[in-house]
């Protein structure tokens, strides 16, 4: 298969496997579009990273299994408290790409996805949660 993105060598890892289940993801509409579902790099071409698995992780998406590692997310980094978070759920299957686990800090259900070529991801997800900025 194809993947939507150009991707560095080596990417994504031989450790994936299909995408499968439910997952959630920050989007940035209600209902999800098309913009919600580009990866770090295409969002921010000129970023460099020295550690190469890092660049092949900000080739794909970030998901979490758990909706509580959401929430800890958003805790954790200012920048998402200060502005409402859309929370999106999808369930995924084996015709939209593959993904591994990529724990993050306190979020331990992330995992990295890389979408094929053709995939409608923002069609499969719906808005499940719209979280409010926290007062200071």
């Amino acid at each position: 298969m194809r993947f939507a993105a150009k991707l560095p060598a080596n990417c994504p890892p031989s450790s994936c496997v299909p995408t499968s289940g439910k997952v959630f993801r920050i989007v940035g509409k209600n209902p999800p579009r098309e913009e919600d579902f580009k990866s770090f790099r295409e969002l921010k071409p000129d970023e460099e990273f020295k550690d190469e698995s890092k660049e092949c992780e900000a080739c794909g998406l970030s998901i979490y299994r758990d909706k509580s590692d959401v929430h800890r997310m958003i805790r954790r980094i200012p920048n998402r408290r200060k502005r409402i978070q859309i929370v999106a759920m999808g369930i995924l299957n084996e015709t939209m790409g593959v993904m591994v686990h990529t724990p993050k800090k306190k979020e331990n259900s992330h995992h990295t996805w890389w979408m094929y070529f053709g995939c409608s991801a923002w069609e499969e997800f719906t808005v499940v949660e719209i979280i409010q900025p926290r007062s200071t």
